[in-house]
Formats: structure tokens, sequence, C-alpha cells
């Protein structure tokens, strides 16, 4: 399963180890970060000595691969004890948009501080942690969102109509007639949403 790990780069120094771990522990259970930035961002916090050279070596285009990432992304695991990110709460918005499932961690010494407390959202879920407990906790979350095959299958009867509609709009477009109810589904899901 593809999992989006978002974390502030702010505190990356002092908090590379809590990353790390988080990161272990999704491979662990055998998952893929679909977007594995930390130990770049890290690099370069290393490199520069303040904020001010950090932010001219920016590339901006992170924005549109963190975006990409979470699209293709299974769920959301996001450090959010620091309070004042921006970047950790836009990616939390726009995965929840999509209905992903997102875990908020907060160190519990400072989790009552935590913005990420007052979210209430039926996919979103915050959880204390602590230098004993994060594996755990992270891992409960993902076997709480683990479907156990990627796709599941199921039968779908279809008129000749409908199958003749679906093999030209596969031509037309690429996808797979699968893909193409697939969309039509995810489509209808975002609509309700919106209501």
């Amino acid at each position: 399963m593809n999992i989006y790990f978002s974390a502030s780069t702010r505190n990356i120094k002092s908090d590379i180890h809590v990353y790390r771990k988080i990161i272990r522990t999704i491979q662990v259970l055998g998952h893929v970060i679909s977007r594995d930035w930390v130990e770049t961002a890290y690099a370069r916090e290393l490199r520069h000595n303040n904020q001010e050279a950090l932010l001219q070596g920016m590339d901006w285009t992170i924005v549109e691969e963190a975006e990409k990432a979470i699209e293709g992304a299974e769920l959301l695991i996001a450090e959010a004890s620091d309070i004042s990110t921006f970047g950790v709460g836009y990616e939390v918005a726009y995965a929840l948009q999509r209905r992903k499932p997102v875990l908020l961690l907060a160190n519990e010494d400072v989790a009552a501080r935590s913005y990420a407390i007052g979210i209430r959202h039926k996919f979103a879920s915050f959880k204390k942690y602590n230098h004993t407990n994060l594996a755990k906790v992270v891992e409960r979350f993902i076997n709480e969102n683990t479907v156990k095959n990627k796709d599941l299958r199921f039968n779908f009867v279809i008129d000749r109509t409908i199958h003749t509609h679906l093999r030209s709009k596969s031509f037309e477009t690429g996808k797979t007639k699968a893909e193409i109810l697939r969309d039509l589904l995810l489509k209808d899901m975002n609509s309700d949403s919106d209501r």
C-alpha cells in the first residue's frame, strides 16, 4: 500500500529520529512511502545555516509533487506536533478532501497544544505518542486501514449498449473499462461529499 508521510521541515534536525521511526515502521510492515522526501529535506537543512538561505534554495514544485503523491496514496500519516505548520495542514486537508484516512500524530508532551487535536472528520484520527509507543500507534492505524487485496473485485452484469459505450470510452481515453467505472464512482462519491 502507498502511504504519504507529512511532517514539518522546520524542526527536522531535532525530529529526524521520529520521522525515521515512522518511515521505518511503514516499510517494515511492507508498505511504500509515496513520496520519499525526508532524507533530502534533512540533508538540505544541514547544508543551510538559516531559514532564509533554505527558502531561497527551495523548489516550489514540491506542492504539486505532494498533491500527486497524496492522490496516489491510500493513507496519510502526519506528524502534527508543531502547532504552526501550514504545509502539513494543507496536505492533511488535501487528503481528507479525497477521503483518504489520515493519522494525526502529536508527541504527548505537546499534544494539548496541537491544532490537530481539534480536527473532527470521519477520515481523521488523532493519536498521542511517545518514544516507546510510536511504532505501535503507526502500525495499528495501518492495520486498521489495510484492505488485504489491493483491488477488490466483483462481478458486474451489463447489457450490449453499456458494453459498447464502455468500449468506446476506453478507446477514446486509453483507460480500461474498470478505470472508467471507478472514475465515475469516485466522481459520484465526491459530488456526495460536496452536498
